[in-house]
């Protein structure tokens, strides 16, 4: 909508109340917008474009402007925020299935213990995906744990380079949160495809997370959504 209107308009001023989602791609379009002549879309800013930042955009804080009331005789105009810790409790199924992927972990690590060293890093990664979507959630650890599968169940095993370069899709900074997710799957079930000569030394791990999986009832959800290897080589 901003790419369609600005034009239109020779002075803008955007204001937010909330901070932009910290990726270099989607600041610098929104300064494109509010300024094109200095500044275009880009993933890295240099030295030039952050003093030029400085030139256009401000940022108040609330106790900066509680403290200019205060200089000038006001009420302070927003209360002090004093945060409380709340415990978060795991349900006995949820720390199964953490247990369950620590065990998975900590095989791999002992599986790739001797390999090169390109190959620990591809191995990690998959870790590396896994457990993020774990930390997110069970429900999608769960897909990306079917995506990890589907991979190993494919025909032929997947090459070094697709793990890489699935690795290197997943580091880009992109503006669409839906390519991010669907770069992840990807990852997963390249992985998976990758794992495929390790998998006779991690059966007995693999089942666990199943296992605790299906004690959250998050297996049957997803057998339905698992691609077929032919309907992809068609």
């Amino acid at each position: 909508m901003l790419r369609a209107i600005s034009p239109w308009f020779e002075h803008k001023l955007f204001l937010t109340a909330t901070p932009h989602n910290a990726h270099t791609r989607c600041f610098s379009g929104f300064l494109e917008q509010l300024d094109p002549v200095r500044f275009t879309q880009t993933s890295e800013f240099t030295d030039a474009i952050k003093q030029r930042i400085s030139e256009v955009v401000v940022r108040r804080l609330k106790r900066e402007i509680n403290q200019l009331d205060e200089q000038a005789g006001r009420t302070p105009r927003f209360c002090d925020r004093i945060p409380q810790p709340i415990p978060l409790y795991f349900g006995v199924e949820e720390k199964r299935l953490s247990a369950a992927f620590a065990e998975f972990r900590a095989a791999v690590k002992s599986a790739i213990a001797s390999s090169r060293r390109t190959e620990q890093i591809a191995a990690f990664f998959a870790i590396e995906v896994l457990n993020k979507r774990l930390l997110s959630c069970p429900y999608t650890f769960a897909y990306s744990w079917h995506r990890f599968k589907a991979g190993i169940e494919q025909e032929d095993s997947a090459e070094l380079a697709k793990v890489q370069a699935a690795r290197r899709a997943t580091l880009e900074d992109l503006d669409d949160d839906r390519e991010v997710e669907g770069r992840l799957q990807h990852a997963a079930k390249t992985t998976g495809a990758w794992f495929k000569p390790l998998l006779s030394r991690l059966t007995a791990e693999v089942a666990s997370i199943d296992v605790a999986l299906e004690e959250l009832g998050l297996i049957s959800q997803y057998e339905d959504f698992l691609p077929d290897p032919e309907a992809d080589e068609r």
